[in-house]
């Protein structure tokens, strides 16, 4: 492998194990352009109201958006809510969102 720097060990999950040295990673080293950096948290967000999302129109402004919540939040139904629940929670998954603040 060129270059100096650590070789971060994973398990088969992915889960880390171990960062070490490359002169003490030996064969099979993996190398991938990018950036590693931990898992974000996103301290505020409102997944209830995810079955909004392109049903307000945007630049709007602050007023007009949050009118179009106050009327709007009691649509759809309740399978409806939860499958646009469960589609913000993997979008989130997928743009390296691993945890959310949660307030009841």
């Amino acid at each position: 492998m060129a270059g100096e720097g650590e070789v971060l060990v994973t398990d088969n999950e992915g889960i880390v194990q171990a960062v070490i040295p490359v002169a003490e990673a030996g064969e099979g080293v993996e190398t991938y352009a990018g950036l590693l950096c931990p898992g974000f948290v996103n301290c505020h967000c409102h997944l209830e109201l995810s079955h909004l999302k392109g049903v307000l129109p945007e630049g709007a402004g602050l007023v007009d958006f949050l009118l179009g919540v106050i009327r709007r939040r009691g649509e759809g139904q309740g399978a409806v809510i939860r499958q646009a629940i469960a589609d913000a929670e993997e979008e989130m998954l997928a743009g390296g969102i691993v945890a959310v603040a949660y307030m009841h």
